[in-house]
């Protein structure tokens, strides 16, 4: 995976927390979100609802609600607006070409006018 650059800077804190509280280094195998007992937080989910209230995130300027996934959609839809080949999207978020064509991409035709357009067009 390769995170937006503001993403590993959470990933990289999320790593230092575990290690802090574990007193180890993470495995492959081991939670992100753990207790200090090393039990799994069973619903992050909520957790991450009670961050977007606490943050005054919940809902969008059009005031549509946010969750988790609105992280993921977010992230898809920007690198599409920044060019980013959709099947290496697709491999880099684990999900097919047509499932970020038909969930994920919002991307308008305005959003790639320069790049449409022709290069030898004079409007």
């Amino acid at each position: 995976m390769v995170p937006l650059d503001t993403v590993e800077i959470a990933f990289k804190t999320l790593w230092s927390v575990y290690k802090e509280t574990c007193e180890r280094e993470p495995t492959k195998d081991d939670y992100i979100w753990v207790h200090r007992n090393m039990s799994q937080y069973k619903d992050v989910s909520r957790l991450f609802d009670q961050l977007l209230k606490q943050l005054s995130l919940k809902v969008d300027y059009k005031g549509d609600s946010r969750d988790a996934y609105s992280l993921r959609h977010y992230y898809i839809t920007s690198q599409l607006i920044k060019g980013v080949d959709i099947h290496l999207l697709s491999r880099n978020c684990g999900t097919s070409v047509a499932m970020i064509e038909k969930h994920y991409s919002h991307v308008t035709t305005e959003d790639g006018a320069v790049k449409l357009k022709p290069a030898n067009t004079l409007i």
